[in-house]
């Protein structure tokens, strides 16, 4: 038995998102270790890539209270 939300099986959701998240990560690392032509974004170039996708997150669910918080 799982939790549905509006037809959605929420922890088979989390799962897959889980799987997507974790691969395409995977094929980043491959990727940036791979070719010499390519290296990993700086921290200011990170912090850019944080914002949008957070502020990305916070149109696609605007009364979830998304938000940035530092983890660690």
């Amino acid at each position: 038995m799982g939790i549905e939300i509006g037809g959605i099986n929420l922890a088979e959701a989390i799962v897959n998102i889980d799987y997507q998240l974790l691969r395409i990560q995977k094929i980043l690392e491959w990727v940036v270790n791979n070719n010499e032509l390519i290296s990993a974004p700086d921290k200011e170039t990170m912090a850019e890539i944080n914002n949008e996708v957070t502020n990305t997150l916070k149109k696609k669910y605007p009364n979830a209270g998304v938000k940035q918080v530092k983890s660690g």
